[in-house]
């Protein structure tokens, strides 16, 4: 490995002795001990909240050796969109610069603080570097912490899940509007993606789609049209699935189903035989007109008879 001097031997050497797992140098009739170079790392990733005030970062040294070691610390904003959100300089924390850190003689760790920034603007987690280089008896193995600042006050509100609204139309009804909703408002946008397939329906029943969509931060739904088509066919109740996949804005990514029921209003044009009533007029029937005419006629034959 490398070596390091405890202090360092401006006279020439004159020899070098093995003691153990250490190297004696002899040297103008002084002698200086040699420690194999440590190893110096910066703890990879570190978050804070915004109202944090200050974040610690930790430097460990190893092995401990028995003389000082530094090394130099510098807050960077990498431009190669390894990072997503970029906290910014001077807004968001403060500008670390050529900072010279040392570790004692026989430490195996120290820190070094940034200072955060609070503000009141509504932000997601962002994110910046603090990164090590020129190190002093010591060597990097180690040299980026990637620093991530949280805003759980100011962090926006999001819906817990989504949810689809069972829908039931008519055949002939043309186009039906499946509604997505949240489990809350939201105060970020709410982005899905919907997908639309046969159950007991067929592709002669309604146009299969998929698609995506949006419900706006601040409402509390959005809908997307399905198209159903009708025929002359007299059939049973058709059942469509309808499936949606929030991709953001909500704490719960799962997908969530509905379905869309067809009820068939057409007719059946099978003909029937009607039925005719007992006559109660004209001269069907016991006691039709024609019935008590006989009636009467009877009784009146039957009292002359009585008479004579």
């Amino acid at each position: 490995a490398p070596l390091a001097v405890v202090s360092g031997i401006d006279e020439s050497v004159d020899a070098v002795y093995t003691l153990g797992q250490q190297l004696l140098v002899a040297a103008s009739n002084d002698l200086y001990t040699m420690v194999a170079e440590p190893n110096i790392a910066i703890e990879n990733a570190v978050s804070i909240a915004e109202e944090g005030g200050s974040v610690e970062v930790q430097i460990t040294v190893n092995p401990p050796v028995p003389y000082e070691v530094s090394v130099t610390a510098n807050t960077f904003t990498p431009t190669d969109n390894s990072i997503s959100n970029l906290a910014g300089p001077g807004s968001d924390f403060t500008v670390v610069s050529n900072r010279r850190i040392a570790i004692p003689a026989n430490a195996s760790q120290t820190t070094t603080s940034v200072a955060i920034i609070n503000d009141n603007s509504l932000e997601p987690t962002e994110q910046f570097q603090l990164v090590l280089s020129s190190p002093d008896g010591a060597r990097i193995v180690s040299d980026t912490a990637t620093i991530s600042i949280t805003d759980p006050i100011d962090q926006p509100v999001q819906a817990g899940s989504l949810s689809v609204d069972d829908q039931t139309v008519t055949e002939s009804q043309g186009t039906v509007n499946v509604r997505v909703v949240t489990g809350g408002v939201s105060e970020v946008d709410i982005n899905f993606d919907f997908v639309v397939t046969a159950n007991t329906a067929s592709a002669a029943d309604f146009t299969p789609t998929s698609g995506s969509g949006v419900i706006q931060a601040g409402s509390g739904s959005a809908t997307f049209p399905v198209t159903i088509l009708a025929d002359e066919e007299v059939e049973g109740v058709e059942i469509i699935n309808v499936s949606v996949t929030p991709t953001s804005g909500v704490t719960d990514l799962s997908t969530v189903t509905g379905t869309i029921t067809i009820i068939d209003d057409d007719q059946s044009t099978t003909p029937t035989t009607p039925t005719t009533p007992a006559s109660s007029s004209g001269g069907g029937g016991l006691f039709g007109p024609l019935g008590i005419v006989f009636f009467v006629l009877v009784s009146l034959v039957r009292r002359k008879r009585v008479t004579a």
